[in-house]
């Protein structure tokens, strides 16, 4: 069941909130809907979606099977970071996720 058309998911950071985008692919049959900013959203463009307050750092890297930095389109796998923090009782919190995922064939 290999899908020729794939949907385009766009994550960015905005006055510290993780958002993440979806551009649907306009084949028939797909299930997926293009969402927009919430200012602009409407029945046909739901508003992106909210993953995470208070982001301090937010970043993605491309990387090739020697780990070395890489374009999207030369990539083996890819890591995101993230990093929060806020103030909890007047003491700053700070928290800091990294993962990675390797691509399949496709």
């Amino acid at each position: 069941n290999y899908i020729t058309e794939k949907n385009n998911i766009i994550y960015f950071v905005k006055n510290g909130t993780l958002y993440k985008r979806t551009i649907a692919s306009p084949v028939s049959g797909n299930s997926a809907v293009t969402t927009c900013p919430a200012d602009s959203a409407n029945s046909s463009c739901p508003a992106d979606t909210e993953l995470l307050h208070d982001v301090t750092a937010f970043s993605v890297s491309y990387l090739n099977g020697a780990n070395q930095d890489v374009s999207p389109t030369s990539a083996r796998s890819i890591q995101l970071h993230v990093t929060v923090s806020r103030s909890v009782f007047g003491q700053p919190v700070t928290a800091d996720y990294t993962t990675r995922m390797v691509f399949r064939n496709d």
